[in-house]
């Protein structure tokens, strides 16, 4: 009698079964942690450019405060000091030997910052409290670990106003000659 029964190995299939699956289960896994660690460099990176924006803006608002306050301890006479501001230009901050160029294109905390400005709104009545609205808009831009670019943007409206005294609160005031003035 003869056997004529096939006779095929199983080992061979299930070990390639069990390598196909564990090399997709690895696959996965490192393409999970590779997204994951290009999404947190993007999400680190936006975080860096937003601070770096912002930092813009505060040395723009510094310096465009001490132009302002040179400028009005140089003629402290002037009737309309907030006047400056009508000058004011899309890359240039005052007027005469007072200007002051906006950021363009510089390093800021590793990122590129460029800051300017969108808009000024002057109160044109000289009865009501005097005030100049600058609106400056920085935008920051950089590549994140993985060469991704970032790009953020912030956009801030500034009030600088000539408020009144606070001697002008009180009814009365002793003129020269010791005298109760006022009403």
């Amino acid at each position: 009698m003869t056997n004529t029964a096939r006779q095929e190995g199983f080992i061979l299939p299930v070990v390639v079964s069990c390598l196909l699956v564990v090399g997709i289960i690895a696959g996965g896994t490192i393409q999970y942690v590779l997204n994951g660690t290009r999404v947190t460099g993007v999400y680190a990176t936006a975080t860096q450019c937003r601070l770096s924006a912002q930092t813009a803006l505060d040395i723009e608002k510094a310096e465009i405060f001490r132009d302002f306050k040179a400028y009005a301890k140089a003629y402290p006479s002037t009737w309309n000091l907030l006047g400056w501001f009508d000058t004011y230009g899309v890359q240039s901050v005052g007027a005469g030997s007072y200007a002051s160029a906006l950021m363009e294109a510089q390093t800021v905390n590793g990122c590129t910052v460029t800051v300017s400005l969108t808009d000024v709104e002057r109160s044109t009545s000289a009865e009501s409290q005097q005030y100049a609205r600058l609106t400056l808009r920085a935008t920051a831009s950089c590549a994140s670990p993985a060469g991704i670019p970032v790009e953020k943007i912030i956009e801030e409206t500034v009030e600088y106003a000539l408020r009144r005294s606070s001697v002008f609160d009180y009814a009365y005031f002793i003129n020269n000659y010791g005298w109760f003035m006022g009403g």
